[in-house]
């Protein structure tokens, strides 16, 4: 059964890759490493970014 996650990590773990990934030097593997230290899937990350 998938988690759940508030909208409020959706929205600030979107924020974040957004911002990692407007600068070249923290760029590459900004989702991979963003979802490492929120503690969720780097796929489940890739989708809400693509969403938004």
């Amino acid at each position: 059964m998938p988690t759940k996650y508030t909208v409020e990590l959706k929205q600030r773990a979107v924020e974040l890759v957004l911002h990692a990934q407007a600068d070249p030097v923290t760029a590459r593997g900004a989702v991979t490493r963003i979802a490492d230290e929120l503690g969720v899937s780097k796929e489940t990350l890739r989708v809400w970014v693509r969403t938004h």
